[in-house]
């Protein structure tokens, strides 16, 4: 369902001309109709984008510090950078401030995420493919109850085969019950940078929160 540039500046609390700002700067997405912006109400639960965009080899170093990693693809140098991003992004965190959004902003070229929607009845069992590696709401680290939802990693040559199993079809961020990440991954299970970039990825209060805490928790 689409909606008004007035609706989305009421709801993200900005002015309809920083909305304007946002669509020419290609961070909400929208389409022109006779005189005026629709944009898709999905865009009311996404979170804003604050930052630059780490690249994607910058965005897995960072999630891999997150996650208590070394980066072994990143020189001396990045790592410096990316340890002094953290330590900053963490003490913000513990000190109350609110940090996911800009950091959702920095991670948001780590993977691209497909929304799709399943029937409610079989949610459960696509849970168990093997070819999935479950993360964000679906992590129990997040402590969501994500019954309902699922929310996932899935490498690029097992998309296909997997939405053509499960009977997925493509949906909006806001009417979809499953949302695949999909990148080249090589873990058998989310690291916890990763549970936290995707938590961050949401506008609503209770994802946003576990974000924080997770984040708050990471060790400098």
């Amino acid at each position: 369902m689409e909606t008004s540039v007035a609706e989305i500046a009421r709801m993200r609390g900005l002015s309809p001309r920083r909305v304007l700002q946002l669509i020419a700067a290609g961070e909400i997405s929208a389409r022109r109709v006779g005189g005026q912006w629709l944009i898709d109400q999905s865009e009311i639960l996404r979170s804003p984008r604050l930052a630059r965009p780490m690249s994607t080899r910058m965005a897995w170093g960072l999630i891999d510090l997150m996650s208590g990693q070394e980066s072994p693809h990143l020189g001396p140098t990045e790592r410096s950078r990316l340890r002094s991003r953290l330590k900053t992004l963490v003490n913000h965190a513990r000190n109350g401030d609110d940090v996911i959004p800009q950091l959702s902003s920095l991670l948001r070229e780590r993977a691209r995420t497909v929304s799709l929607r399943a029937r409610p009845e079989t949610v459960k069992e696509v849970r168990l493919d093997k070819r999935l590696i479950l993360s964000g709401i679906s992590d129990p680290r997040s402590r969501m109850s994500a019954g309902e939802e699922l929310e996932a990693y899935v490498r690029p040559d097992d998309l296909e085969s997997l939405m053509g199993d499960w009977f997925l079809l493509e949906g909006s961020w806001s009417t979809s019950n499953v949302r695949l990440h999909v990148a080249q991954i090589s873990f058998s299970d989310a690291p916890l940078g990763l549970v936290i970039a995707d938590l961050a990825d949401y506008a609503r209060p209770r994802e946003h929160g576990e974000a924080e805490r997770l984040l708050a928790s990471v060790a400098l």
